[in-house]
Protein backbone atom coordinates (compact mmCIF):
# COMPACT_ATOMS: atom_id res chain seq x y z
CA UNK A 1 0.00 0.00 0.00
CA UNK A 2 1.69 3.56 -0.81
CA UNK A 3 1.56 6.30 1.56
CA UNK A 4 -1.01 7.73 -1.49
CA UNK A 5 -3.63 5.28 -0.35
CA UNK A 6 -2.93 6.14 3.47
CA UNK A 7 -3.95 9.89 3.31
CA UNK A 8 -8.09 8.99 2.19
CA UNK A 9 -7.79 6.19 4.78
CA UNK A 10 -6.64 8.45 7.81
CA UNK A 11 -8.76 11.49 6.63
CA UNK A 12 -12.27 9.43 6.43
CA UNK A 13 -11.12 7.20 9.12
CA UNK A 14 -10.87 10.71 11.64
CA UNK A 15 -14.47 11.45 10.24
CA UNK A 16 -16.01 8.19 11.00
CA UNK A 17 -14.84 8.50 14.95
CA UNK A 18 -16.25 11.39 15.24
CA UNK A 19 -19.56 10.94 13.22
CA UNK A 20 -19.59 7.59 15.52
CA UNK A 21 -18.93 9.45 18.66
CA UNK A 22 -21.65 12.72 17.90
CA UNK A 23 -24.48 10.12 16.86
CA UNK A 24 -23.69 8.29 20.18
CA UNK A 25 -24.12 11.33 21.93
CA UNK A 26 -27.03 12.44 20.47
CA UNK A 27 -28.41 9.00 21.22
CA UNK A 28 -27.50 8.41 24.55
CA UNK A 29 -29.50 12.07 25.15
CA UNK A 30 -32.79 10.44 24.57
CA UNK A 31 -31.86 6.86 25.65
CA UNK A 32 -29.94 5.74 28.71
CA UNK A 33 -30.59 2.40 29.09
CA UNK A 34 -30.59 0.55 26.14
CA UNK A 35 -27.18 1.83 23.51
CA UNK A 36 -29.78 2.63 20.58
CA UNK A 37 -26.57 5.09 19.78
CA UNK A 38 -24.06 2.22 18.96
CA UNK A 39 -26.91 -0.17 17.90
CA UNK A 40 -28.12 2.04 15.43
CA UNK A 41 -24.45 3.13 14.61
CA UNK A 42 -23.86 -0.55 13.51
CA UNK A 43 -27.28 -0.96 11.45
CA UNK A 44 -26.38 2.40 9.35
CA UNK A 45 -22.35 1.43 9.38
CA UNK A 46 -23.24 -2.38 7.35
CA UNK A 47 -25.82 -0.71 5.23
CA UNK A 48 -23.21 1.67 4.09
CA UNK A 49 -20.41 -0.51 3.57
CA UNK A 50 -22.67 -2.91 1.86
CA UNK A 51 -23.52 -0.03 -0.74
CA UNK A 52 -20.05 1.36 -0.59
CA UNK A 53 -18.37 -2.35 -1.90
CA UNK A 54 -21.22 -2.60 -4.26
CA UNK A 55 -21.15 0.61 -6.00
CA UNK A 56 -16.83 0.60 -5.86
CA UNK A 57 -15.71 -2.81 -6.04
CA UNK A 58 -18.59 -4.33 -8.22
CA UNK A 59 -19.68 -1.72 -10.30
CA UNK A 60 -16.25 0.82 -10.32
CA UNK A 61 -18.35 3.89 -10.17
CA UNK A 62 -15.89 5.16 -7.24
CA UNK A 63 -12.19 5.46 -7.34
CA UNK A 64 -10.12 2.93 -5.73
CA UNK A 65 -8.58 5.38 -3.49
CA UNK A 66 -12.21 6.58 -2.42
CA UNK A 67 -13.37 3.44 -2.13
CA UNK A 68 -10.43 2.37 0.12
CA UNK A 69 -11.02 5.42 2.01
CA UNK A 70 -14.58 5.14 2.69
CA UNK A 71 -14.58 1.76 3.75
CA UNK A 72 -11.15 0.74 5.54
CA UNK A 73 -11.51 4.93 6.82
CA UNK A 74 -15.11 5.71 7.28
CA UNK A 75 -16.82 2.61 7.68
CA UNK A 76 -13.62 1.68 10.03
CA UNK A 77 -13.47 4.69 12.13
CA UNK A 78 -17.40 4.50 12.26
CA UNK A 79 -18.13 0.89 12.95
CA UNK A 80 -15.77 -1.91 12.68
CA UNK A 81 -18.99 -4.05 13.31
CA UNK A 82 -19.53 -3.73 9.59
CA UNK A 83 -16.66 -4.85 8.47
CA UNK A 84 -17.87 -7.88 10.34
CA UNK A 85 -21.57 -7.85 8.99
CA UNK A 86 -19.90 -7.35 5.44
CA UNK A 87 -17.32 -10.13 5.53
CA UNK A 88 -19.72 -12.54 6.90
CA UNK A 89 -22.39 -11.98 4.15
CA UNK A 90 -19.73 -11.66 1.08
CA UNK A 91 -18.70 -15.80 3.04
CA UNK A 92 -22.39 -17.06 2.98
CA UNK A 93 -23.29 -15.19 -0.56
CA UNK A 94 -20.19 -16.56 -2.14
CA UNK A 95 -21.58 -20.26 -0.84
CA UNK A 96 -19.35 -20.76 1.97
CA UNK A 97 -21.97 -21.30 3.98
CA UNK A 98 -19.84 -23.06 7.37
CA UNK A 99 -17.26 -20.45 7.10
CA UNK A 100 -19.68 -17.54 7.04
CA UNK A 101 -21.59 -19.02 9.89
CA UNK A 102 -18.84 -19.97 12.00
CA UNK A 103 -17.33 -16.40 11.78
CA UNK A 104 -20.95 -15.05 12.67
CA UNK A 105 -20.65 -17.01 15.82
CA UNK A 106 -16.95 -17.24 16.51
CA UNK A 107 -16.70 -13.30 15.92
CA UNK A 108 -18.93 -11.99 18.70
CA UNK A 109 -18.12 -14.96 21.27
CA UNK A 110 -14.25 -14.60 21.11
CA UNK A 111 -15.14 -10.89 21.10
CA UNK A 112 -16.68 -11.23 24.23
CA UNK A 113 -14.27 -13.79 26.15
CA UNK A 114 -11.67 -10.78 25.29
CA UNK A 115 -13.44 -7.79 26.88
CA UNK A 116 -13.88 -10.12 30.20
CA UNK A 117 -9.91 -11.10 30.06
CA UNK A 118 -9.08 -7.21 29.71
CA UNK A 119 -11.55 -5.97 31.83
CA UNK A 120 -10.46 -9.07 34.45
CA UNK A 121 -6.74 -8.04 33.57
CA UNK A 122 -7.17 -4.54 34.54
CA UNK A 123 -8.99 -4.51 37.41
CA UNK A 124 -6.74 -7.49 38.61
CA UNK A 125 -3.46 -5.25 37.91
CA UNK A 126 -5.31 -1.87 39.04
Amino acid sequence: MSSLSLWPVALFGLIGVFARYFLDLLFGKWFSVFPVGILSINILGSALAGFIYVMGTERGALSPQLSLGLLVGFCGGFTTFSTYALQSFLLLEKGNIAEGLAYLLVSPLLGLGGAFIGVSLARAWA
